[in-house]
């Protein structure tokens, strides 16, 4: 069984799958190095790139050990927390 943010319907909200937010922060990370292996990204795009990529994966770091904290949270909420643009 997958791991998630909000266990069940109690919140009324559609649960968060953790390994999808991991795997998805892997192919963020995927994306950042082939980005910066281009000759086509110009350096202000690799940057803001790299620096939305490590912010999330520390958010991420942070709302996991915090877990508990964020059991109420939705998926709009988890969204305004990672926006990073």
């Amino acid at each position: 069984m997958a791991e998630t943010l909000i266990s069940s319907e109690e919140f009324g909200m559609e649960p968060v799958d953790l390994e999808d937010i991991r795997s998805r922060l892997k192919v963020l990370s995927e994306m950042q190095m082939s980005l910066v292996s281009s000759s086509d990204a110009s350096s202000v795009d690799t940057k803001k790139l790299e620096h939305c990529s490590f912010d999330l994966q520390e958010m991420f770091k942070q709302l996991e050990a915090e877990e508990q904290n964020i059991a109420s949270l939705g998926i709009d909420d988890l969204g305004k927390i990672f926006f990073c643009f």
